[in-house]
């Protein structure tokens, strides 16, 4: 080897160690850098979809009503006013009479209070005669009586029938029964449904009530004494 190049080989490997060395207090503990975590994502299995019937049901009870409201007018006619109050009233006090012996209670017999129109001859100025009319409105109890009554109460004067009409007073067990009805109708279809497609039906998973208004039979008149309370229902049932 040259000796000339040696001692700058010798200088270069020298200023390598001393400029490559750290002194003891220069050196720093620092933790040793972790390969960074990865995010493993596992995808859930997804469960099977249910399959199910979806049905409607529908309901229907016959209720019996328990009161009748019966509506009568009586007239009377004079050549006055007075003379046409007075008949008219003479009326009134008969069919009242006949309805307390059919065992109607005074207070179901109501009148609404007499009314007088005069009677004109051909001009329409002159009054001829009055007539006087007032109506006189029963509340029957006794349902099954109501035919009976109300043709002994037209036979009683000088009255005509303006109307007979049926109530219910309370309707919320009718309708808890038109609800049973409902729910067994549509069980009856779901059980026709899975015979037919060749499947195990299974339990209830839900069930909705069409919405009713259970007021709506109260006290409201019905020219029919046979009384329809209707319900509805849709009904989830499980296959297998």
């Amino acid at each position: 080897m040259n000796k000339q190049i040696l001692p700058i080989i010798c200088a270069v490997c020298l200023t390598a160690l001393l400029t490559g060395c750290k002194a003891e207090d220069e050196i720093v503990n620092v933790p040793t850098p972790k390969i960074e975590q990865q995010t493993v994502v596992l995808e859930r299995e997804k469960s099977a979809p249910e399959h199910y019937f979806e049905v409607t049901g529908n309901g229907e009870i016959i209720a019996v009503p328990d009161f009748a409201t019966v509506t009568l007018r009586v007239t009377g006619s004079g050549e006055t006013a007075e003379e046409a109050s007075a008949a008219c009233q003479e009326e009134a006090q008969k069919l009242n009479s006949a309805a307390i012996s059919l065992h109607i209670l005074k207070h179901n017999l109501q009148q609404r209070g007499i009314e007088i129109v005069p009677v004109t001859d051909e001009t329409g100025k002159n009054p001829t005669t009055y007539l006087a009319s007032d109506v006189i409105t029963l509340t029957i109890t006794q349902v099954g009586r109501t035919e009976q009554i109300v043709a002994a109460l037209v036979d009683a004067g000088n009255n005509e029938l303006v109307g007979v009409t049926y109530s219910i007073t309370e309707s919320s067990e009718a309708y808890r029964n038109a609800l049973s009805a409902a729910i067994d109708d549509a069980r009856s279809k779901a059980e026709t449904m899975a015979e037919s497609t060749g499947v195990r039906l299974g339990d209830v998973i839900g069930i909705v009530e069409t919405a009713f208004d259970e007021t709506k039979l109260i006290g409201v008149a019905f020219e029919s004494s046979a009384l329809a309370v209707n319900a509805q229902v849709t009904v989830r049932y499980k296959i297998g």
